[in-house]
C-alpha cells in the first residue's frame, strides 16, 4: 500500500488557566447530577473554542476548586495562571514587590540580576534558612508575571 500524505491531526494539549477551570465549575453548578464527562464532552466541542481535558483531570480539579477560588479571590491576576505560583517565604515577596513598585515609581529599571540580588538580600534581612532560598533564577519569570 503506497504511503499517505494525510495525516492525523491531533489536538494541541494545553493546560487550563484558572479562569477556565472556574468556567468548567460554573457549568457543573448550572447542571447539578450530571456526570463529570458530561462536562468533558460539553467543553472539547464548545463553540467558543474547545477546552481539552479528561474526566480523570476534572475529577482533581474539583478538589482543589476551594483552593483555586481563593487564589483568584485574593489575586484576580491569577486568573491567568495555569499553575499555582508557590510563595516560599511571603515576607520576602511581599517586601520585594512594595521595593519594586518603589523602584518603578521613581523611573528606576528593575531588570533580573537586580531583582535577584535584592531577593537574596532581603532573605538575608529576613534570616531565611538556607535550604529555603531561592538560589537559582527560574523565580523570575513567575514573579513579573504576579
Amino acid at each position: 500500500m503506497p504511503a499517505s500524505a494525510a495525516k492525523q491531526v491531533k489536538s494541541p494539549s494545553k493546560q487550563l488557566t484558572n479562569h477556565d477551570w472556574l468556567t468548567v465549575f460554573t457549568w457543573i453548578d448550572g447542571n447539578p447530577g450530571r456526570p463529570q464527562q458530561d462536562a468533558v464532552d460539553h467543553f472539547a466541542n464548545r463553540r467558543e473554542g474547545p477546552l481539552h481535558f479528561n474526566q480523570a483531570t476534572l475529577s482533581r480539579k474539583l478538589k482543589k476548586r476551594g483552593d483555586i477560588e481563593a487564589v483568584v479571590k485574593a489575586n484576580p491576576a491569577a486568573l491567568s495562571a495555569r499553575r499555582q505560583r508557590v510563595v516560599v517565604a511571603p515576607e520576602v515577596e511581599h517586601a520585594l514587590v512594595l521595593w519594586v513598585d518603589d523602584m518603578l515609581a521613581n523611573s528606576n529599571v528593575v531588570n533580573g540580576t537586580v531583582l535577584a540580588a535584592k531577593r537574596k538580600a532581603l532573605e538575608e534581612k529576613f534570616n531565611i534558612p538556607p535550604e529555603k532560598r531561592l538560589t537559582d533564577r527560574g523565580w523570575i519569570q513567575g514573579f513579573y508575571k504576579a
